[in-house]
């Protein structure tokens, strides 16, 4: 009960931070697309072409949620932590994420793994409105390019500092440009194609950002 406390507690602080501080600008216009300012991330010889067999109803750029490993994490065992999938093959699907201990990869996980982790019974999914295709495509080919760079937790607690979010990995001014935390890694994944999920539009992208983006639908991880 005393760690469900404290972990409850440790919550409240970073949502009222969050809030408190969403009001301090990016320097960027989420409403515009910054890919001029950027290199183009779109990689042809990146195939994501798959099966069309799957026991799951999960697509290309949808969200799932896991737990945080409490082995590697134990204070913060209970917050959510997102991963972006690619795409499957037959009841392997793929998904990549910024890992505190396998900083940014691509991991091959079974359809009773992604049953068993999910969080939830549902997926996030950009609505059919606002995504196209292409900006689906576009948006994983982002994150496959940042394969292999650090993770950067979003709170530094040996210098207590806030990791402001930053879709551009290579601003000269930042020094964590090209280090990700698990949020912001998929969060700029999509602003790169001129759609921002956090909700606040403030200076970090929480989980909670996400989950209440007017953008995504929530689907079912079974079934139509």
């Amino acid at each position: 009960m005393k760690n469900e406390a404290l972990i409850i507690i440790v919550v409240a602080i970073l949502l009222i931070i969050n809030f408190g501080i969403s009001t301090i600008s990016t320097g960027i216009s989420p409403t515009k697309k910054i890919n001029s300012n950027l290199t183009d991330y779109t990689n042809s010889d990146v195939s994501s072409e798959k099966t069309e067999t799957s026991g799951l109803n999960l697509k290309q750029g949808d969200i799932v949620w896991r737990w945080v490993d409490s082995e590697t994490f134990p204070l913060f065992q209970f917050f959510m932590h997102p991963l972006i999938c690619t795409g499957h093959i037959g009841d392997n699907y793929e998904f990549i994420e910024a890992n505190g201990v396998k900083d940014v990869w691509i991991v091959t996980e079974s359809e009773q793994w992604v049953k068993n982790n999910n969080i939830f019974d549902f997926v996030y999914r950009v609505k059919d409105e606002i995504a196209s295709d292409t900006d689906i495509q576009n948006a994983i080919d982002f994150a496959k390019s940042q394969e292999g760079k650090k993770f950067a937790p979003l709170f530094d607690f040996t210098n207590f500092t806030f990791h402001y979010k930053n879709s551009n990995p290579n601003d000269p001014d930042d020094n964590l440009s090209d280090a990700w935390y698990c949020t912001e890694l998929i969060w700029a994944a999509y602003y790169n194609q001129g759609i921002d999920i956090d909700s606040n539009e403030g200076s970090i992208v929480m989980p909670f950002d996400i989950h209440t983006s007017p953008y995504l639908d929530k689907i079912p991880l079974e079934g139509d």
